[in-house]
């Protein structure tokens, strides 16, 4: 259905596991980066219920923290990797050509604005971009895998977005994978890759426990009525009904974002830190 969008039917690995060149890619770039990455929590994989579909949703408190969650979960689950719009070879060519390098079909762009150059980047919360995003993940039998917050200027975590938990809501029959990703060392930023490669910082991936969120009715229709967009940075009047699912939305993401600090270090815990 999205093949007039540009996206070609994505490689089908065998059993579970991410495309031989999605895997041998990501494995370079780990090891260029770190000298040891950790992974615990492995056995949360094991909680997930039988026949559920997952949602794995990762901190973003370093450029880096996508990829080392990539890295730890790619025989486990053919991965869909959100990424940033504005990353095209005309902005971030050394991103662009990196994803396709790793195979574009793994990969699906997300709505954000700004711009690497001018530091201002943040998310922009697109119900028909995520809906887009499950169809594919779905055609393509993949396991989504996104950021739960914008990319972070300070090794820490970010206020949460709304872009992974609408997400759960429209894939209904799902459960959220928790990921963090704890760099020891404060490197892994994209302006910063010689100090990263230069520093090989010790890393450890934290895979938590499935989360199953309550559903909230109607979400979808408030969604295509554009209210979400409406209310953020604006005092215009909304019914009340739209108003109590934005909040449920809201409260979801504080929820994922606590259930993430909780795996990492107080330090690196931001605005969840208490």
């Amino acid at each position: 259905m999205l093949e007039k969008f540009g996206f070609k039917k994505a490689e089908k690995p065998s059993e579970k596991e991410s495309p031989l060149r999605f895997r041998l890619a990501f494995e370079a770039m780990i090891k260029a980066c770190f000298s040891k990455v950790e992974i615990i929590g492995r056995e949360n994989l094991g909680k997930i219920p039988e026949g559920k579909k997952v949602i794995i949703v990762t901190s973003h408190a370093t450029d880096l923290d996508v990829p080392a969650a990539a890295y730890a979960l790619m025989k486990d689950f053919n991965l869909l990797v959100a990424h940033q719009s504005v990353q095209t070879l005309l902005n971030e060519p050394g991103v662009s050509v990196g994803i396709d390098i790793i195979g574009r079909n793994n990969f699906f762009p997300l709505e954000y604005e700004g711009s690497a150059r001018k530091n201002n980047k943040r998310g922009v919360f697109n119900p028909d971009n995520i809906q887009n995003f499950k169809r594919y993940s779905d055609e393509n039998d993949m396991t989504p895998l996104i950021a739960a917050h914008n990319p972070s200027a300070n090794w820490q975590l970010e206020k949460g977005g709304l872009g992974a938990v609408f997400l759960a809501q429209l894939m209904k029959n799902a459960v959220i994978l928790p990921v963090a990703v704890d760099i020891k060392k404060q490197v892994g930023m994209a302006g910063e890759t010689l100090k990263t490669l230069k520093s090989r910082s010790n890393a450890t991936v934290i895979i938590g426990e499935p989360i199953e969120l309550p559903e909230i009715s109607e979400i979808t229709e408030v969604a295509k009525r554009g209210q979400f967009n409406k209310i953020i940075g604006t005092k215009e009047k909304f019914s009340e009904q739209d108003k109590e699912k934005f909040s449920e939305l809201t409260e979801q993401s504080k929820f994922v974002m606590k259930k993430l600090a909780s795996l990492l270090p107080e330090e690196k815990r931001g605005a969840y830190s208490q």
